[in-house]
């Protein structure tokens, strides 16, 4: 498999879109063993870490509508769950700036 450079949030969320999470993915046990590899024992791999982003992100709807019809504080809290994946998203996805004092 080809690493790939994300420069375009776009084609990140693409990749992200196509990754396979099996129907059994928590009665598994795959579930545990991805959110503890990415984030107890730091040794996952890219497809362990692309499932668990996935996993959240759909945990926090990302990718759907926030409003809930007639409900305003389902739609706040669709709406902060929402935030928090933009958070991570932003996290992935900004370059740090590099000071003249990184350059030398």
């Amino acid at each position: 498999m080809k690493k790939r450079d994300f420069a375009d949030l776009i084609d990140f969320a693409d990749d992200l879109a196509g990754v396979d999470i099996p129907n059994d993915y928590r009665t598994s046990g795959q579930q545990y063993h991805d959110f503890r590899a990415v984030f107890m024992n730091s040794n996952a791999s890219a497809l362990q870490a692309k499932r668990v982003l996935t996993r959240i992100f759909h945990w926090g709807g990302l990718f759907t509508p926030v409003h809930q019809q007639g409900d305003p504080y389902a739609t706040h809290v669709r709406a902060g769950a929402q935030q928090l994946c933009q958070q991570i998203m932003m996290a992935l996805n900004t370059i740090p700036q590099q000071t003249e004092e990184d350059d030398g």
